[in-house]
């Protein structure tokens, strides 16, 4: 049997309850472990989420911190071409 959707865990679930014939109340204890389960998957989703956005924060300010030197060593490179100061050339 190959499976095609995209809800892999749903559908093993779903196999094995039909399977095993269970109770409604078999089903129910099932579903309340399941969304325990399902609780901790969102944490620790959360979790790579903001250390993601962390981490590309540090990027992000790396990258203005060096196009800042950059301008800065632009502006020092045409004020010295020209024989006038940084100053000048940033206003």
């Amino acid at each position: 049997m190959t499976y095609g959707g995209n809800d892999p865990l749903g559908h093993v679930i779903s196999l094995n309850i039909h399977r095993r014939h269970l109770a409604s109340d078999q089903r129910a204890a099932a579903a309340i472990e399941a969304e325990a389960i399902a609780d901790k998957f969102r944490q620790e989703a959360k979790q790579r989420q903001l250390a993601t956005l962390k981490q590309n924060a540090t990027v992000t300010q790396k990258i203005e911190e060096r196009a800042d030197r950059n301008e800065n060593l632009s502006d020092h490179k045409l004020a010295e071409t020209f024989g006038t100061n940084q100053s000048v050339i940033r206003t």
